[in-house]
């Protein structure tokens, strides 16, 4: 594990440099959205995870700079490749001069931001506009943390109820239970159905289930109806 700095370029590569042992670049890679942009406002999150990028297009964009340039191998090699790019948005509408990371009393990660259009924001990490500094409708970001909690606790309840109507009902229907039925031509030769195999003259069908062993009745009785027109059929159920 070794310590570094980042430091961007005017040409927009963003360069790794070591501290400390030997002191070397040790990675290099391309942080505007565009080619011929510039970055001009960079910081990291309180663990070093995340880098934070404004360029001269007003965009907004974090790399996830957690194992970037970290190598146990000596002599460290040279990293060319990009971090992965954790998030990215349009910001401003103009060059982004400044941003700094904060967290506002451990309810998560916010960004504020300034830029040469003449105004301020708040970001959360994920890129949501909290509010404009100077607007002319007042925000509170302690009512907004507090609708947000209160709304993802809503629909955290109406999940796990949900899950539980769901296990309900297939709590019931792995509990549904179908009467046995017999089928006879006459008084003295009743068979009952089975839920391996059942056989009947010209008919040979297979029990795959206890909830389809009464439409397999029907079916069995129409077509016993069609070939035997002159016989009685008789269903008991217990």
């Amino acid at each position: 594990m070794f310590s570094g700095v980042l430091i961007s370029s005017e040409g927009g590569y963003l360069h790794c440099w070591s501290l400390y042992g030997e002191r070397k670049d040790m990675g290099m890679f391309f942080g505007p959205s565009e080619q011929g942009e510039s970055i001009l406002a960079m910081c990291t999150d309180s663990k070093n995870k995340y880098l934070i990028c404004g360029d001269t297009r007003g965009e907004l964009r974090i790399w996830n700079i957690e194992n970037y340039c970290c190598s146990v191998v000596s002599p460290v090699p040279f990293d060319s490749q990009s971090p992965p790019l954790f998030q990215s948005w349009q910001a401003h509408i103009s060059p982004i001069i400044f941003c700094e990371w904060t967290d506002y009393k451990g309810h998560g990660s916010f960004i504020l931001t300034a830029s040469t259009d003449h105004t301020a924001r708040l970001w959360t990490i994920n890129g949501e506009e909290i509010g404009i500094f100077g607007q002319r409708e007042q925000w509170d970001i302690e009512l907004l943390l507090s609708s947000r909690e209160n709304n993802e606790n809503y629909q955290k309840n109406e999940t796990d109820e949900n899950n539980t109507i769901i296990e309900q009902n297939i709590d019931k229907t792995n509990h549904l239970t179908i009467p046995d039925i017999t089928i006879c031509n006459n008084e003295q030769d009743k068979r009952p159905l089975s839920t391996s195999a059942i056989q009947y003259p010209d008919v040979d069908f297979q029990i795959s289930s206890q909830t389809n062993l009464f439409f397999l009745y029907l079916r069995y009785v129409n077509q016993l109806d069609r070939q035997h027109q002159s016989q009685t059929i008789q269903h008991y159920y217990r």
